[in-house]
């Protein structure tokens, strides 16, 4: 009996279809267990190259590097636009508080410590701060910082101006703690003659890590900051400080229920000295009130200039009848001084208006109202003198006020 007749009997044809199932599975088996290698020897390649990508970076630039090359061009971007972003952002707080940016600094490392932000970016950056106090030899030195104990400060010191000391230095943490926060911020104080604020900042972008964000306000910045709060020819506070620490201390005062006063000083017929001596002349004056009125003044007092030949002192923790007592005594200091202008001596008078916050309104805005309106009393009332609020009732051939407490003295002659 051959084999074809073999499979037509009934047994033979349960034997068959076994056959063909299992030629079938050892087929798919083998299949899969070529698969599973491939698999295998692809997780092992991948493996080798995690390796090598920690155990030595330089290996895995030369073994990826067409891959790296692209990810360093996204993560320079990305840190480029960052990093810039921070800088416009920081700018933008620090005029607002009528500071400064002097230089800011972003560093980015890898999860193994290797510096991700190449010197071309580097360059691209200080193009658009043109006002960076340290050169590009620095930055390129500072940004394979490590966050080793002492390796921060190591560095940071190479950033600062000869002489520079660190007085209190926080360490950076360790990457992996840097990456568990999304925003690092840390204090530094530096000491070179006059202290000067560092801000260290660390950010998280994608893989990589702002190490690094260093501000410096010099003290230099810090002396255009007190120019744009000063009078530039007396050296008083200007108007813009001055009303906003009147608005401060009248919030304190309603706060704390405490005592507060504000004089108005208007110069008597100031016009004349620049009239008929020059401004040099007219300058030479508001000096010498300046000063006068300074001089004075407790140290709690802020006297400011707020207008050409118009003063202002804000008084905290003083009652109106202290500070109408005070205003007597500038307007007698000024009436007495002997100002030397060229072969001319001057003389000048002022006239005075005090006020203090009231249980109708003690806003800052009514306080300056009844100060300003007292003012206009004083100067309509012969000038040289003090006139102090509360308004009891308004006198339309005035213009001004009449007072339920005043302090008057009498008009002095103006020397010419």
């Amino acid at each position: 009996m051959d084999l074809e007749s073999d499979l037509d009997q009934p047994g033979h044809g349960r034997i068959s279809r076994f056959w063909y199932r299992y030629r079938a599975s050892l087929a798919l088996s083998g299949m899969l267990f070529i698969t599973g290698m491939a698999l295998v020897a692809g997780a092992a390649s991948i493996f080798s190259g995690m390796q090598r990508s920690f155990d030595n970076p330089s290996s895995t630039v030369v073994y990826h590097s067409a891959r790296l090359s692209t990810v360093w061009e996204r993560l320079n971007s990305l840190a480029e636009r960052r990093m810039l972003g921070m800088v416009n952002e920081t700018d933008m707080s620090l005029q607002t508080a009528g500071d400064m940016l002097l230089l800011q600094l972003d560093i980015v490392e890898s999860s193994y410590r290797q510096a991700m932000l190449s010197p071309r970016h580097l360059e691209r950056l200080i193009q658009h701060r043109q006002n960076l106090a340290v050169t590009l030899a620095q930055l390129h030195a500072s940004i394979k910082e490590s966050d080793r104990d002492g390796e921060l400060q190591h560095r940071t010191r190479a950033l600062l101006d000869e002489g520079g000391q660190l007085v209190n230095l926080i360490a950076l943490e360790t990457s992996s703690a840097v990456t568990k926060s999304d925003d690092m911020r840390r204090n530094l104080l530096v000491e070179t003659g006059n202290v000067t604020l560092l801000l260290l900042t660390g950010l998280v972008t994608l893989g990589a890590i702002l190490a690094g964000g260093l501000i410096v306000v010099s003290s230099q910045r810090r002396e255009l900051k007190l120019l744009a709060m000063t009078d530039g020819l007396t050296g008083l506070a200007n108007r813009r400080v001055f009303m906003q620490q009147m608005e401060a201390e009248h919030l304190r005062a309603q706060r704390y229920d405490l005592p507060l006063a504000l004089i108005l000083v208007d110069l008597d017929y100031f016009k004349a000295v620049n009239d008929n001596w020059g401004h040099p002349a007219g300058d030479a004056v508001l000096k010498a009130v300046a000063t006068t009125l300074q001089t004075l003044s407790r140290e709690a007092d802020l006297v400011a200039r707020i207008g050409g030949e118009e003063f202002a002192i804000l008084t905290p923790g003083t009652t109106l009848a202290a500070a109408t007592d005070a205003a007597t005594r500038y307007c007698e200091a000024i009436a007495a001084l002997v100002i030397q202008h060229g072969k001319h001596t001057l003389g000048i008078t002022a006239s005075f208006g005090v006020a203090a916050p009231t249980e109708e309104d003690r806003s800052a805005a009514a306080t300056f109202g009844q100060a300003d309106a007292a003012l206009y009393r004083a100067k309509h009332s012969g000038r040289n003198r003090v006139i102090a609020a509360p308004i009891l009732s308004l006198t339309p051939e005035l213009g001004g006020a009449i007072y339920s407490a005043s302090s008057e003295i009498s008009p002095m002659s103006w020397k010419t």
